[in-house]
Protein backbone atom coordinates (compact mmCIF):
# COMPACT_ATOMS: atom_id res chain seq x y z
CA UNK A 1 0.00 0.00 0.00
CA UNK A 2 2.94 2.31 1.05
CA UNK A 3 4.37 1.47 -3.22
CA UNK A 4 0.48 2.52 -4.05
CA UNK A 5 0.39 5.43 -2.48
CA UNK A 6 3.94 6.50 -3.81
CA UNK A 7 2.40 5.70 -7.51
CA UNK A 8 -1.01 7.66 -7.15
CA UNK A 9 0.71 10.88 -5.67
CA UNK A 10 2.99 10.11 -8.67
CA UNK A 11 0.62 9.91 -10.84
CA UNK A 12 -1.76 13.22 -10.12
CA UNK A 13 1.65 14.84 -10.17
CA UNK A 14 2.43 13.78 -13.68
CA UNK A 15 -1.40 15.07 -14.66
CA UNK A 16 -0.48 18.71 -13.20
CA UNK A 17 2.72 18.83 -14.89
CA UNK A 18 0.95 18.31 -17.73
CA UNK A 19 -1.38 20.95 -16.99
CA UNK A 20 1.62 23.10 -16.37
CA UNK A 21 3.23 22.17 -19.79
CA UNK A 22 6.23 20.30 -17.81
CA UNK A 23 7.63 17.03 -18.75
CA UNK A 24 5.68 14.15 -16.90
CA UNK A 25 8.68 12.39 -16.75
CA UNK A 26 10.25 14.79 -14.03
CA UNK A 27 7.69 13.40 -11.49
CA UNK A 28 9.35 9.88 -12.01
CA UNK A 29 12.78 11.27 -11.11
CA UNK A 30 11.68 13.17 -8.14
CA UNK A 31 9.27 10.65 -6.45
CA UNK A 32 12.35 8.52 -5.56
CA UNK A 33 14.16 10.80 -3.20
CA UNK A 34 10.69 12.29 -1.87
CA UNK A 35 9.81 8.23 -0.94
CA UNK A 36 12.80 7.52 0.21
CA UNK A 37 13.19 10.75 2.55
CA UNK A 38 9.36 10.54 3.30
CA UNK A 39 9.81 6.67 4.71
CA UNK A 40 12.97 7.77 6.70
CA UNK A 41 11.41 10.18 7.93
CA UNK A 42 8.62 8.70 9.40
CA UNK A 43 10.29 5.93 10.68
CA UNK A 44 13.03 8.29 12.50
CA UNK A 45 9.39 10.43 13.57
CA UNK A 46 8.28 7.29 15.08
CA UNK A 47 11.64 6.44 17.22
CA UNK A 48 11.68 9.39 18.75
CA UNK A 49 8.11 8.92 20.37
CA UNK A 50 9.06 5.28 21.03
CA UNK A 51 11.63 7.05 22.97
CA UNK A 52 10.13 9.72 24.33
CA UNK A 53 6.82 9.09 25.38
CA UNK A 54 6.92 4.91 24.74
CA UNK A 55 9.62 5.25 27.50
CA UNK A 56 11.68 2.54 25.29
CA UNK A 57 15.43 1.98 24.87
CA UNK A 58 17.14 2.74 21.83
CA UNK A 59 16.96 -1.01 20.56
CA UNK A 60 13.32 -1.42 21.42
CA UNK A 61 12.62 1.66 20.32
CA UNK A 62 14.03 0.98 16.86
CA UNK A 63 12.42 -2.52 16.93
CA UNK A 64 9.24 -1.32 17.23
CA UNK A 65 9.16 1.64 14.74
CA UNK A 66 6.29 2.51 12.52
CA UNK A 67 5.17 5.31 9.98
CA UNK A 68 4.42 8.35 11.34
CA UNK A 69 2.55 10.45 8.58
CA UNK A 70 4.07 13.93 9.87
CA UNK A 71 7.74 13.02 10.13
CA UNK A 72 7.63 11.78 6.27
CA UNK A 73 5.68 14.42 5.20
CA UNK A 74 8.01 17.03 6.40
CA UNK A 75 11.30 15.18 5.40
CA UNK A 76 9.31 14.61 1.46
CA UNK A 77 8.82 18.04 1.47
CA UNK A 78 12.20 19.09 2.15
CA UNK A 79 13.68 16.26 -0.84
CA UNK A 80 10.88 17.08 -3.32
CA UNK A 81 11.56 20.79 -2.60
CA UNK A 82 15.33 20.41 -3.01
CA UNK A 83 14.78 17.98 -6.62
CA UNK A 84 12.33 21.52 -7.57
CA UNK A 85 15.16 24.13 -6.61
CA UNK A 86 17.79 21.58 -8.77
CA UNK A 87 14.99 21.57 -11.83
CA UNK A 88 15.03 25.47 -11.61
CA UNK A 89 10.89 24.47 -11.26
CA UNK A 90 9.08 27.37 -9.28
CA UNK A 91 8.90 26.76 -5.51
CA UNK A 92 4.98 27.41 -5.49
CA UNK A 93 4.12 24.79 -8.26
CA UNK A 94 5.39 22.44 -5.44
CA UNK A 95 3.39 23.36 -2.68
CA UNK A 96 0.17 24.37 -4.84
CA UNK A 97 0.20 21.85 -7.13
CA UNK A 98 2.14 19.14 -4.83
CA UNK A 99 -0.88 19.31 -1.73
CA UNK A 100 -3.60 17.36 -3.81
CA UNK A 101 -0.49 14.24 -4.62
CA UNK A 102 0.04 14.29 -0.64
CA UNK A 103 -3.68 14.18 0.18
CA UNK A 104 -4.50 11.15 -2.45
CA UNK A 105 -1.26 9.22 -1.46
CA UNK A 106 -1.83 9.60 2.44
CA UNK A 107 -5.49 8.55 1.60
CA UNK A 108 -4.11 5.15 0.07
CA UNK A 109 -1.88 5.13 3.18
CA UNK A 110 -4.33 5.22 5.42
CA UNK A 111 -6.19 2.22 3.91
CA UNK A 112 -2.81 0.42 4.27
CA UNK A 113 -2.70 1.28 8.12
CA UNK A 114 -6.81 -0.28 8.36
CA UNK A 115 -5.31 -3.39 6.27
CA UNK A 116 -2.14 -4.06 8.55
CA UNK A 117 -4.62 -3.12 11.98
CA UNK A 118 -2.83 -0.19 12.86
CA UNK A 119 -3.79 3.23 13.96
CA UNK A 120 -7.29 2.33 14.97
CA UNK A 121 -9.23 4.51 17.15
CA UNK A 122 -11.16 4.30 20.88
CA UNK A 123 -13.53 1.40 21.28
CA UNK A 124 -16.77 1.59 20.14
CA UNK A 125 -20.00 -0.12 20.05
CA UNK A 126 -21.32 1.20 17.01
CA UNK A 127 -22.65 -1.21 14.16
CA UNK A 128 -19.51 -0.43 11.91
CA UNK A 129 -16.83 -1.05 14.93
CA UNK A 130 -13.94 -3.20 13.97
CA UNK A 131 -11.90 -5.84 15.97
CA UNK A 132 -8.31 -6.32 15.13
CA UNK A 133 -7.01 -9.53 16.84
CA UNK A 134 -4.11 -9.71 14.20
CA UNK A 135 -3.61 -6.30 14.61
CA UNK A 136 -0.30 -3.92 15.22
CA UNK A 137 -0.93 -4.63 17.90
CA UNK A 138 -4.08 -6.10 18.25
CA UNK A 139 -6.91 -3.94 20.04
CA UNK A 140 -6.80 -5.77 23.11
CA UNK A 141 -8.39 -3.85 26.12
CA UNK A 142 -4.57 -4.45 28.02
CA UNK A 143 -3.10 -2.51 24.87
CA UNK A 144 -5.69 0.03 25.09
CA UNK A 145 -5.05 0.93 28.77
CA UNK A 146 -1.86 1.73 28.47
CA UNK A 147 -2.41 3.94 25.67
CA UNK A 148 -4.58 6.17 28.20
CA UNK A 149 -8.03 4.78 27.17
CA UNK A 150 -10.41 4.29 30.46
CA UNK A 151 -12.27 0.72 30.21
CA UNK A 152 -14.38 -1.13 32.52
CA UNK A 153 -12.20 -3.16 35.50
CA UNK A 154 -13.97 -6.37 35.10
CA UNK A 155 -12.97 -6.23 30.82
CA UNK A 156 -9.96 -8.59 31.04
CA UNK A 157 -6.58 -7.11 29.48
CA UNK A 158 -6.99 -10.03 26.47
CA UNK A 159 -10.05 -8.90 25.50
CA UNK A 160 -10.49 -8.16 21.58
CA UNK A 161 -12.50 -5.25 21.47
CA UNK A 162 -14.48 -3.42 18.40
CA UNK A 163 -12.83 -0.04 17.96
CA UNK A 164 -13.47 3.07 15.40
CA UNK A 165 -11.47 2.59 12.07
CA UNK A 166 -10.32 5.90 12.22
CA UNK A 167 -8.10 4.82 8.89
CA UNK A 168 -11.36 4.53 6.85
CA UNK A 169 -12.17 7.61 8.38
CA UNK A 170 -9.03 9.84 7.56
CA UNK A 171 -9.14 8.14 4.00
CA UNK A 172 -12.36 9.18 2.78
CA UNK A 173 -11.73 12.67 4.35
CA UNK A 174 -7.88 12.97 2.60
CA UNK A 175 -10.02 11.81 -0.94
CA UNK A 176 -12.94 14.33 -0.37
CA UNK A 177 -9.55 16.88 0.48
CA UNK A 178 -7.39 15.95 -2.11
CA UNK A 179 -10.14 16.50 -5.10
CA UNK A 180 -11.07 20.43 -3.68
CA UNK A 181 -7.13 20.80 -3.43
CA UNK A 182 -6.82 19.15 -6.93
CA UNK A 183 -9.91 21.95 -8.68
CA UNK A 184 -8.27 24.68 -6.57
CA UNK A 185 -5.04 24.21 -8.40
CA UNK A 186 -6.40 24.09 -11.78
CA UNK A 187 -8.52 27.19 -11.14
CA UNK A 188 -6.88 30.83 -10.99
CA UNK A 189 -5.47 31.54 -7.60
CA UNK A 190 -3.31 33.11 -5.52
CA UNK A 191 0.45 31.90 -4.62
CA UNK A 192 0.50 29.54 -2.07
CA UNK A 193 -3.10 29.89 -1.80
CA UNK A 194 -3.82 25.94 -2.34
CA UNK A 195 -1.21 25.11 0.41
CA UNK A 196 -3.21 27.27 2.52
CA UNK A 197 -6.48 25.28 2.04
CA UNK A 198 -3.92 22.02 2.60
CA UNK A 199 -2.81 23.45 5.89
CA UNK A 200 -6.09 24.27 7.10
CA UNK A 201 -8.44 21.30 6.00
CA UNK A 202 -6.03 18.75 6.96
CA UNK A 203 -4.74 20.49 10.42
CA UNK A 204 -8.67 20.80 10.97
CA UNK A 205 -9.47 17.56 10.65
CA UNK A 206 -6.12 15.67 12.22
CA UNK A 207 -6.52 18.13 15.44
CA UNK A 208 -10.13 16.51 15.92
CA UNK A 209 -9.82 12.98 14.87
CA UNK A 210 -7.07 12.36 17.18
CA UNK A 211 -9.28 12.57 19.79
CA UNK A 212 -10.61 9.55 18.94
CA UNK A 213 -7.57 8.06 18.50
CA UNK A 214 -5.50 5.94 21.79
CA UNK A 215 -2.80 8.24 22.49
CA UNK A 216 -0.52 8.72 25.68
CA UNK A 217 1.78 11.28 23.96
CA UNK A 218 0.22 14.32 25.97
CA UNK A 219 2.51 17.40 25.54
CA UNK A 220 0.76 20.62 26.64
CA UNK A 221 -2.59 20.78 28.25
CA UNK A 222 -3.66 17.41 27.56
CA UNK A 223 -2.85 18.01 23.50
CA UNK A 224 -0.39 14.98 21.76
CA UNK A 225 2.38 15.88 19.33
CA UNK A 226 -0.07 15.53 16.39
CA UNK A 227 -2.45 17.32 17.84
CA UNK A 228 0.06 20.44 17.92
CA UNK A 229 1.82 20.30 14.70
CA UNK A 230 -1.86 20.14 13.34
CA UNK A 231 -2.24 23.34 14.95
CA UNK A 232 0.78 24.77 13.84
CA UNK A 233 -0.84 23.93 10.14
CA UNK A 234 -3.52 26.20 10.89
CA UNK A 235 -1.74 28.87 12.11
CA UNK A 236 0.38 28.52 8.59
CA UNK A 237 -2.48 28.06 6.53
CA UNK A 238 -4.06 31.36 8.46
CA UNK A 239 -1.42 33.14 8.12
CA UNK A 240 -0.90 32.37 4.74
CA UNK A 241 -4.92 33.65 4.03
CA UNK A 242 -3.91 36.68 6.20
CA UNK A 243 -0.96 37.48 4.13
CA UNK A 244 -3.17 37.19 0.22
CA UNK A 245 -6.16 39.25 1.85
CA UNK A 246 -3.53 42.29 3.13
CA UNK A 247 -1.86 42.27 -0.25
CA UNK A 248 -5.32 42.25 -2.35
CA UNK A 249 -6.33 45.20 -0.43
CA UNK A 250 -3.43 46.97 -0.72
CA UNK A 251 -3.58 46.24 -5.09
CA UNK A 252 -6.99 47.62 -4.37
Amino acid sequence: MLALAIVVGSLIGAGHLRFLKVDPLFIWKLAPWAAVAGLTGAQLYSVVLNLVWGGMDLSTALANRGQVFYGGLFAGVLAALWRFQKAGLPRVWMFDYGVSCIAFAHAVGRIGCFLVGDDYGVPTSASWGVAFPQGAPPSTAGYLRSRGVEIAANVPDSTVMAVHPVQLYEAAVLVALGMILWRAARNPHRPYAVLAMYALGYGIWRFCIEFWRPKNDHLLIGLTSAQLISLGLVLVGLTMLVRARSARATAN
